[in-house]
């Protein structure tokens, strides 16, 4: 009996234009702000859980924190932002580098 040796050539994935074009959607439609909290600031209302619990929860200080930093939404954001009451929840203009709330 002879050795034979098989070398495998892989090629890469076919992806379809239709599953290229949801991947190219899903990109550009990623959260438009950055998102912080100013530990500082933050006495865990909850509020912004209220308004966004995918987005926010609580952690081990029972302050708010960022679960979800890309979420798609913007408004519930920008709502639970609002709803802080002590303005810890800071957001920037990810485009810009606009300061969007608090504004002062």
């Amino acid at each position: 009996m002879s050795d034979t040796t098989f070398s495998v050539i892989q090629k890469p994935p076919l992806i379809s234009p239709k599953l290229r074009q949801i991947l190219g959607e899903i990109k550009t439609h990623m959260s438009k702000y950055n998102i912080t909290i100013d530990k500082n600031r933050c006495v865990g209302s909850t509020l912004c859980m209220m308004e966004a619990p995918d987005i926010f929860a609580l952690d081990a200080e029972f302050q708010s924190h960022v679960i979800a930093p890309d979420t798609l939404d913007d408004e519930g954001v920008l709502a639970a932002a609002h709803a802080c009451p002590m303005n810890a929840i800071f957001l920037v203009d990810k485009e810009t580098g606009e300061r969007v709330w608090p504004r002062n």
